[in-house]
């Protein structure tokens, strides 16, 4: 069975792109979390990469902060892949 844990990067790089769409929109953590239904506290953990968020929840992140949710699979990951998971405006 294919594992579900992601690397440190990994969780990183979603995190950074969940933050940048936030704070791009005008949203504060505390805001997102009400339109999400989840605490500051998770919104917090999603973006320092210290919670691993599943694709409906990337999904519904995308849709609060009315972006599009844009993955990129790539053959070898590298610590420069920062655009691996993006939140695009419109």
């Amino acid at each position: 069975m294919p594992s579900t844990s992601t690397s440190p990067l990994d969780s990183a790089l979603v995190g950074r792109a969940i933050r940048q769409a936030r704070t791009a929109t005008g949203v504060t953590q505390a805001m997102l979390a009400e339109r999400l239904g989840v605490s500051a506290a998770y919104i917090n953990k999603l973006e320092t990469g210290r919670a691993n968020p599943t694709v409906g929840m990337l999904a519904r992140v995308a849709r609060a902060l009315d972006s599009r949710l844009l993955v990129e699979f790539r053959s070898e990951p590298t610590p420069t892949a920062a655009g691996a998971v993006s939140l695009l405006r419109g």
